[in-house]
């Protein structure tokens, strides 16, 4: 009988040394879980962001071509044609529907906020527009980078 009690002892141990690891290594693996999925819902806000800079920049040059202008033209007054440099793309403050190139004389991008920073630069090599925007977050820690190529589109 004595030894039974001693038994039942060490079982009730090892069950709940059993059951602590058990938690733990689900908690943990929750932990892990929730860090990932933060981690991909971030990279997909970037990746978005990165495709609408692309999308302003591409809306920009197709406006100028419907309207007469050259390709790569700016409608902001004072800023020239769109060239090698970093720029901001804002909405034009008197019509939303248009957006407009703004120099960024610190290249440190615009603030998008939640975190998110947008790096636009712009090289014009004859005919061609590279376009290459960068997006990054966790204070420039992590970022997304697409390059695209934008022409005329009614050259001859």
């Amino acid at each position: 009988m004595k030894n039974d009690k001693g038994q039942i002892l060490i079982e009730i141990l090892v069950a709940v040394t059993i059951f602590a690891f058990l938690a733990v290594s689900i908690y943990s693996l929750i932990g892990m879980s929730r860090k990932t999925s933060r981690m991909s819902i971030q990279k997909m806000q970037a990746q978005n962001l990165v495709q609408e800079g692309i999308e302003k920049v591409r809306s920009i040059r197709d406006y100028n071509l419907k309207n007469g202008l050259e390709y790569d033209a700016n409608t902001t007054p004072g800023i020239p044609a769109m060239n090698r440099g970093a720029y901001i793309v804002e909405s034009d403050p008197l019509n939303n529907n248009i957006f407009q190139l703004l120099s960024d004389s610190t290249g440190s991008g615009k603030d998008l906020g939640n975190g998110f920073t947008r790096y636009i630069e712009i090289e014009n090599d004859v005919g061609v527009l590279t376009v290459t925007v960068t997006v990054s977050w966790n204070n420039d820690a992590s970022q997304e980078k697409a390059v695209t190529y934008l022409t005329n589109w009614k050259a001859p």
